[in-house]
C-alpha cells in the first residue's frame, strides 16, 4: 500500500527540482489511491495546479465534485476556490442544507471572484459571528463596487484592533484603490519607521514598492522580509512576482510550491502560476 506521507515527499522534492513530468505522473499516481480520500485530492489538485497541468487538475476536480463529501463540505469547497474554482465552489455548496457561517464566508468569496458583488455582500451580511478576515473581504469588495468611504471605515475600525500585515495590506489597498496614493505612500514609511527590523513592515514596502512598479526595491524588501523570517507567505509571495518580472519563471513557480507547502491552496500560488504563464 502506498504510503502517501512519503509519496507527497517525493512530489514535491521533484517539483522543487524542476521534474515536472515526473511529478505530474507520481501524483496522478497518489489520485489513483486516493478517491476516498477528498483532502489528498485536494492536495493533489493543488500540486497539479503549482506544476501547470490543468487537464490533471480539471479531472480531480470532476472526481471530487462528483463524489461530494456532505461532512467535510466547507473545507473542500473553501480548498476548491482558494485554487480557482469559484464556479465550482458555488455548485458544491448549492447542496448544502445546513448553512453556517463557513458557507457564507467561502460562497462571498467565490461570487466575489466571479464579480457578483451585489451578492456576495448578501452573503457577508449572514455571517453572525465576525472575524477580522471577513471585514478584509468586505473592504475589496466594496473597493470593486467603488463605495470607497464604507471601506476605509472597515479598514480604520479594523486596523485599530490588529496590526498584523493583512490589515496593514488591506488599508494600503482601500487607499489605493481610492486613489490615494501619497497616502499610501505615508502609511508604509510610517509603519517602517516605527517598525525598521519587522518583517511584515519589509514585506508591506516590498508590496508598495510591487504596486509601484518598482522590482528592484520591491526584490530587496521582499529579501529583507524573508531574512527576517524565511516563512513570511506575503514577502514569498512579492518575491515569485519580482522573478517572474526579470524572467525568472522557473525561480518563480518554485516560490510558488514553496508557498504551497508552508500553506496549502494559498490564493498566492494561482496568481503566481498566470503571471509565470503570461511571461512564458
Amino acid at each position: 500500500m502506498m504510503d502517501r506521507g512519503e509519496a507527497l515527499k517525493g512530489i514535491q522534492a521533484n517539483i522543487r527540482g524542476g521534474n515536472r513530468a515526473m511529478a505530474s505522473s507520481q501524483i496522478m499516481e497518489l489520485v489513483s489511491v486516493s478517491a476516498d480520500d477528498p483532502f489528498s485530492l485536494l492536495t493533489c489538485i493543488s500540486l497539479l495546479k503549482v506544476i501547470e497541468d490543468e487537464t490533471g487538475a480539471s479531472e480531480v476536480v470532476k472526481m471530487l465534485c462528483e463524489n461530494v463529501d456532505t461532512k467535510n463540505v466547507t473545507e473542500i469547497s473553501k480548498g476548491l476556490r482558494n485554487m480557482g474554482y469559484s464556479k465550482e465552489t458555488i455548485l458544491m455548496l448549492s447542496e448544502v442544507t445546513d448553512i453556517r457561517d463557513d458557507i457564507f464566508r467561502t460562497r462571498a468569496l467565490a461570487l466575489s471572484d466571479m464579480g457578483r458583488y451585489t451578492d456576495a455582500v448578501r452573503e457577508q451580511e449572514n455571517i453572525v459571528d465576525r472575524t477580522i478576515s471577513d471585514d478584509i473581504l468586505l473592504t475589496e469588495i466594496l473597493c470593486s463596487m467603488k463605495e470607497y468611504e464604507k471601506a476605509k471605515d472597515i479598514a480604520k475600525n479594523i486596523l485599530s484592533e490588529s496590526s498584523e500585515f493583512d490589515v496593514r495590506k488591506c488599508m494600503y489597498g482601500v487607499m489605493t484603490a481610492s486613489g490615494d496614493r501619497k497616502g499610501a505612500d505615508r502609511f508604509v514609511k510610517d509603519i517602517l519607521k516605527k517598525e525598521k527590523d519587522s518583517a511584515d513592515s519589509s514585506a508591506l514596502a516590498a508590496y508598495h514598492m510591487w504596486v509601484e512598479g518598482k522590482i528592484p526595491g520591491a526584490a530587496a524588501y521582499a529579501t529583507k522580509a524573508l531574512k527576517l523570517d524565511p516563512g513570511h507567505v506575503g514577502a514569498m509571495e512579492i518575491f515569485a512576482y519580482c522573478l517572474a518580472e526579470k524572467g525568472k519563471t522557473a525561480e518563480a513557480r518554485i516560490v510558488a510550491g514553496a508557498i504551497n507547502e508552508k500553506a496549502p491552496g494559498h490564493p498566492s500560488v494561482i496568481k503566481i502560476l498566470e503571471i509565470c504563464r503570461d511571461g512564458t
